[in-house]
């Protein structure tokens, strides 16, 4: 299970806070995570291999 700890991230008006809630590995090729929600969130890619601890 992912750690959800509280990390912010912050435009000119607003600070927010967002939770990791869920973790994917994807192919390089797979652009399928891009696709949009109905529901407002924030995408971090990384490569680095998958962990739960931030």
């Amino acid at each position: 299970m992912v750690e959800q700890r509280a990390h912010y991230l912050a435009d000119k008006k607003e600070i927010y806070e967002y939770r990791i809630f869920r973790q994917y590995v994807v192919k390089s090729d797979d652009v399928s995570v891009l696709n949009s929600t109905k529901q407002a969130g924030v995408l971090i890619f990384t490569s680095l291999y998958p962990n739960t601890h931030y």
